[in-house]
């Protein structure tokens, strides 16, 4: 029996090639330099038998980070995978657009801890979490 998992993980350590490089940018912001590179490139047939039959493509993003000038560079690699295509131009955007809802949702459990926050009463969960949300959607619209 084949891991899709396994599958996944050769096709993305095959697929980081510069063919797939679809998007290459810099963004330079709280005192470092961080160059983002996306290669996206599309998972090997036999997977579409498996429980990620769905699922169409991988994603690679490098985050190559220098934390301020003459600092050493990091380099990082993180995978996602995706029912788009792999020509999908968009694919960086998506993988942008997960990250800033992170953000956010680490925002809320950080000041107000909302992982541990248990409600039971009827509306009470969807309340306090509107509640909750007021001053983040005022400070980070």
């Amino acid at each position: 029996m084949i891991k899709p998992q396994k599958v996944v993980a050769y096709a993305a350590k095959d697929g980081i090639r510069l063919d797939n490089l679809m998007s290459d940018g810099f963004d330079e912001g709280h005192g470092r330099l961080v160059r983002r590179r996306y290669f996206a490139f599309p998972l090997p047939e036999e997977l579409h038998n498996h429980a990620l039959s769905g699922i169409k493509s991988c994603i690679a993003v490098e985050r190559i980070v220098q934390e301020g000038k003459g600092e050493p560079k990091t380099s990082h690699f993180s995978y996602y995978i995706t029912n788009h295509p792999a020509s999908d131009p968009k694919l960086a955007d998506y993988v942008r657009q997960h990250w800033e809802i992170e953000s956010y949702h680490w925002l809320l459990d950080v000041y107000f801890n909302d992982d541990r926050d248990k409600k039971y009463e009827e509306n009470s969960a969807e309340n306090f979490a509107q509640i909750k949300r007021l001053p983040l959607n005022l400070v980070y619209p």
